[in-house]
């Protein structure tokens, strides 16, 4: 009986070993995973949605607003792209509190121009013509538009997101 013990009490240490192994190279390769996210790649695709919105606009505007709804979707990818990057960051510790709140306070000011706008058929009033015209200078005053080159480091993007805002109230 105490031959059959020992074997039992050593084959459940070598299980336990074992399953104790594989958690830690789980845990290690999620840690490696969440080291490939960089923000520098997250600033890169807002700004590049940025400056299509911007050239968007422009298109729009020059062409007689044939088809406003693209800028919808241009603002609706950019609002993508801020959500996942601030989920993203959060979940990895990668995103301090004040660049989380500057990130979704843009997407929140880009949402008033989605707001109750299809992706199908719309027709812009003036009013809302003469908002998004002015969307489009504030991106391109803030370096946002097409053949203008940006920095894609993360910091400087932090400042050009809340210069953006404080110059869009």
């Amino acid at each position: 009986m105490k031959v059959k013990s020992k074997v039992f009490i050593s084959v459940s240490i070598i299980i336990i070993m074992v399953i104790v192994l594989y958690q830690s190279y789980k845990i290690h390769q999620l840690n490696s995973q969440i080291e490939m996210i960089n923000p520098t790649i997250s600033s890169r695709t807002i700004q590049n949605g940025l400056v299509q919105l911007e050239g968007e606009i422009y298109y729009q505007k020059e062409h007689g607003w044939e088809s406003p709804e693209q800028i919808v979707v241009r603002i609706q990818n950019v609002m993508e792209g801020i959500s996942v990057t601030v989920e993203t960051g959060q979940y990895t510790k990668k995103l301090s509190n004040d660049e989380s709140d500057s990130l979704w306070e843009m997407y929140h000011y880009l949402y008033k121009f989605t707001e109750n706008k299809s992706t199908h058929n719309l027709i812009l009033s003036e009013e809302e013509k003469q908002e998004f015209e002015q969307l489009e200078d504030n991106l391109r005053s803030n370096g946002w538009g097409l053949n203008i080159g940006f920095s894609s480091d993360w910091d400087y993007f932090i400042k050009r997101v809340n210069s953006f805002l404080s110059n869009s109230k």
